[in-house]
C-alpha cells in the first residue's frame, strides 16, 4: 500500500486518472471523503459510544419506528424499507447505510471539511472503491429488501441455517425423551432404569459429536452436549440416600433444556417476523434465506433520484447486512477481505495509492472546488443550509 498526499485539485485528478487507467474493465469507481484519515468507513448506527457499547444498534428498531411515528407525513411516499432508510439518513438519523458518491470531487470536498468550529484540520482521506457493475443493486431489488428489513428486527436476531435448525429440533426431541426417562428413574429408583438412562445419554453424546458440531456457529449444540456429559457423570452416582441432590440435578437439567427450547422458539418467531416484513414489499418472496450468503454481506445500491441532495452529490449507498448475529455487525474491511470476495470480488478497496488530503491545503482546495461548482450550498441545497452558508460568507 502506497500513500500519496494531495495538495490541490490537479494533484487529486492526476491520481484519479492513474486509478482509472488501472481499474478492472467491468467495475465502476465510487468515492467517500473523510475529514480525518483515521476514520473507519462504517455506518453511524454501528459506532460504539465512550463505554464501548453499540447503543444505537441496540435501539435500531426503536429509532426506525419512532421517527415514522412522530413524522409520518415525511414518509408517506416511501414504498420500500430502503427508501425509509435513505430519508432517515438524509435527516441525520443513524442507519445501516454508508454514503458514497460517483463524483470524486464531491468526496474531495467532504475530505476537506473542518472537524470543528475552530477549523482544527487534520489530514483527510478519499476512499476509492471499485464495484463490479453487475453487483450494483437498484433500490427495489430483492437483496436490498432483505438487508434493509434487518432494521426492523430485535437486536439479538440471528439467522440459523436450515440444517442447524433441524439439528436443534432433533436435540430437543431427544432431550425431552431423556427427561421422561429421568422421571421414570426417579419414580422407580431402578438400577436397570438408571443404567438404561446412562446408555441413552452416552449414545446421544456420541451422536452429537459425530455430527461434528465444532464451529462457533454451533454454540447451542455444544452447550447441550456439555449438559448431557455433566448429567452422565452425576447420575452414575445417584442413590436412594441422595434423592434431594438427584431432584436438584433434575430441576437444573429441565430448566436448562427449557431455556434452550425457548431460544429456539424465539428464533422461529423472529424469523417469521423477518419474512413478514420482506413479503410486505415482495409478496412473491420465498424463504430460501441463508445467513452466510444472504445476510452477511454489503451491497452497493442506487437510490431513487427523488432527493435534491442525492442528485447534487451523485449519491449512492453501501447497505450493510450483519455478521453471525445482528449485534455483531459486518465491517467493510472484513467483507472486502472475505474468502468469497476473493473468489468473486464485488467490492474492491483501492489502496494503491491511498489518497491523503494535506491538512494545510484544505482551505485552498475548498476555494478551488467552489470555482468548479462544488460547495456546501450546492451539495446541500435545502434552504436552511443555503441560508446559513450565505450568512457566514457575508458576515
Amino acid at each position: 500500500m502506497s500513500e500519496t498526499k494531495v495538495e490541490n485539485v490537479k494533484d487529486f485528478l492526476d491520481k484519479l486518472t492513474e486509478i482509472q487507467r488501472n481499474k478492472h474493465v467491468n467495475t465502476e469507481l465510487f468515492f467517500r471523503g473523510h475529514a480525518d484519515k483515521v476514520y473507519v468507513a462504517e455506518p453511524t448506527i454501528f459506532r460504539k459510544n465512550g463505554n464501548g457499547e453499540r447503543n444505537l444498534l441496540k435501539n435500531e428498531k426503536n429509532l426506525f419506528n419512532d421517527i415514522i411515528t412522530q413524522c409520518p407525513e415525511d414518509f408517506k411516499d416511501c414504498q420500500y424499507t430502503f427508501e425509509y432508510l435513505v430519508k432517515m439518513q438524509h435527516y441525520g438519523l443513524p442507519t445501516r447505510l454508508l454514503d458514497i458518491t460517483s463524483n470524486a470531487l464531491v468526496a474531495l470536498y467532504f475530505a476537506c471539511c473542518s472537524l470543528n468550529s475552530e477549523n482544527n484540520y487534520k489530514d483527510g482521506q478519499v476512499l476509492v472503491y471499485a464495484v463490479l457493475k453487475d453487483a450494483i443493486k437498484s433500490y427495489n431489488s430483492d437483496t436490498v429488501s432483505v438487508l434493509s428489513n434487518l432494521a426492523k428486527l430485535n437486536y439479538d436476531f440471528e439467522m440459523l441455517d436450515i440444517e442447524k435448525i433441524e439439528n436443534l429440533k432433533e436435540l430437543m426431541r431427544l432431550q425431552n425423551k431423556l427427561i421422561g426417562r429421568i422421571i421414570n428413574i426417579f419414580k422407580e429408583d431402578s438400577l436397570s432404569k438408571l443404567s438404561e438412562f446412562v446408555c441413552i445419554s452416552q449414545s446421544l453424546q456420541l451422536a452429537c459429536i459425530k455430527k461434528k458440531y465444532q464451529t462457533s456457529k454451533q454454540y447451542k449444540e455444544l452447550e447441550i452436549i456439555k449438559i448431557i456429559e455433566r448429567m452422565i457423570l452425576l447420575l452414575k452416582f445417584v442413590s436412594k440416600e441422595k434423592e434431594d441432590i438427584y431432584s436438584r440435578i433434575l430441576e437444573d437439567f429441565q430448566s436448562t433444556v427449557l431455556s434452550e427450547y425457548n431460544q429456539l422458539l424465539n428464533f422461529n418467531t423472529q424469523k417469521e417476523r423477518f419474512l413478514h416484513f420482506i413479503k410486505q414489499e415482495k409478496s412473491y418472496f420465498i424463504d430460501r434465506l441463508n445467513s452466510e450468503f444472504d445476510l452477511e454481506k454489503i451491497v452497493c445500491v442506487r437510490a431513487k433520484l427523488n432527493n435534491q441532495r442525492i442528485i447534487r452529490q451523485s449519491g449512492l449507498f453501501f447497505l450493510f447486512g450483519m455478521g453471525e448475529t445482528k449485534n455483531n455487525p459486518i465491517t467493510l474491511s472484513e467483507y472486502v477481505n472475505d474468502i468469497w470476495e476473493k473468489w468473486y470480488p464485488s467490492i474492491i478497496e483501492i489502496t494503491n495509492p491511498t489518497i491523503i488530503i494535506s491538512a494545510e491545503k484544505k482551505d485552498d482546495i475548498l476555494k478551488e472546488l467552489r470555482t468548479l461548482g462544488i460547495s456546501k450550498e450546492t451539495l446541500m441545497p435545502e434552504i436552511d443550509t443555503v441560508a446559513g452558508t450565505l450568512k457566514a460568507r457575508y458576515n
